[in-house]
């Protein structure tokens, strides 16, 4: 029985594995781009909305408010872009 020849056999399956693994982690950090992109294209798209809306005296009108709304934003952009709806 020849041992060398099934662990070269078995080497080889080794680099192809490396491969799927590599290709994949590329995928996940190509699908996180593409969600941190449409974030803030929703960021964006949600605060220019807003500032198109008329003010409400129920919040106020100061700085805290303006700072909520900034962060709520945010969140809701990130929600929207991880759900991919």
């Amino acid at each position: 029985m020849n041992i060398t020849a099934v662990e070269t056999a078995s080497s080889c399956l080794q680099p192809k594995e490396t491969e799927d693994e590599s290709r994949k982690a590329k995928l996940a950090k190509f699908k996180k781009a593409c969600q941190d992109f449409e974030s803030i294209f929703l960021y964006y798209m949600l605060k220019t909305m807003r500032s198109a809306t008329v003010k409400s005296s129920l919040l106020g009108n100061g700085l805290g408010s303006e700072i909520f709304t900034q962060i709520f934003d945010e969140g809701l952009a990130e929600k929207l872009a991880e759900s991919g709806q």
